[in-house]
């Protein structure tokens, strides 16, 4: 995320709390990663949180125009194109989406584990 530090995106009055979700759900990633091998109910919780926290930033680079539809406001960039390709919010999204598959199933593994004996 400090790609985007230093930019306009963070003064703005929506996109200012993308970048901070965005970093929360980063540090969270990290957490997750740390806390894999001794704790990890914890770490799945955690890779669930950080999913949710930054797919809203990788969204609003790569679809700004739904983005800005669903978010009304007086934005202070003009909008080009409703859908950009960004290499790296796209991949992003496709990591961000695999660990909450990941954990998921991880949760569902463990209830149906627990419930079986």
């Amino acid at each position: 995320m400090s790609a985007l530090d230093g930019t306009e995106l963070v003064g703005g009055r929506i996109t200012g709390h993308l970048l901070q979700l965005g970093d929360a759900g980063l540090l969270l990633f990290i957490l997750s990663l740390l806390l894999m091998r001794w704790l990890p109910r914890v770490s799945a919780a955690s890779a669930v949180a950080a999913s949710l926290l930054v797919s809203p930033l990788f969204l609003y680079l790569v679809a700004p125009g739904p983005f800005r539809h669903v978010f009304r406001g007086e934005w202070a960039v003009h909008l080009n194109s409703s859908f950009v390709w960004n290499t790296w919010a796209v991949f992003g999204i496709v990591a961000a989406l695999t660990a909450l598959f990941a954990s998921v199933r991880y949760f569902y593994a463990m209830r149906h584990h627990d419930y079986s004996q």
